[in-house]
């Protein structure tokens, strides 16, 4: 455990590779956080309702709340989800974005917890094995300046297996 900026006690997720009967997780449910780095960064770490977007490839499954931070992303049990994030704005002041973590808050639609694919925080993978409703939290990490600053960033989403 460490303490963050907002005092606030977080767990990373430690790099592993997941196994899967042999085989790599191979997503085919994608979501991607696009961050605006410098809105996030001009709140000066005050807490965050906007400014980061979050789409899914999902809608035809009912999927919802596309383009905001509440997004409800519906699949089927079996499909593998991968997260990734990119930045908007990202050569400006050397802006960065990663994933420090995905962590599951209450229900079991996935067979184990999120793990990074990449081992850069810029892919996070996990499968859906039963059906149900999932809230997870996720925490991303936006650093800018040649004398790096960070900020932290936590939220929740749900995921829905069918």
């Amino acid at each position: 455990m460490q303490f963050y900026p907002n005092n606030m006690v977080v767990r990373q997720a430690q790099s592993q590779a997941m196994p899967v009967a042999g085989a790599e997780l191979t997503p085919n449910i994608y979501i991607t956080i696009a961050v605006d780095v410098a809105y996030v960064i001009s709140q000066q770490g005050q807490s965050i309702s906007k400014g980061i977007y979050l789409m899914d490839n999902m809608i035809a499954n009912g999927s919802m709340g596309e383009g905001t931070m509440e997004i409800t992303t519906i699949g089927n049990a079996g499909q593998v989800v991968g997260w990734n994030i990119v930045p908007i704005n990202p050569y400006l002041n050397n802006q960065t974005v990663e994933i420090t973590f995905i962590q599951i808050c209450l229900g079991t639609v996935f067979g184990s917890p999120p793990v990074q694919a990449d081992g850069n925080g810029f892919s996070w993978v996990a499968q859906l094995i039963y059906s149900g409703k999932q809230a997870y939290a996720i925490q991303i990490k936006v650093t800018e300046g040649l004398t790096p600053v960070s900020y932290y960033v936590n939220w929740e989403a749900i995921m829905v297996s069918i």
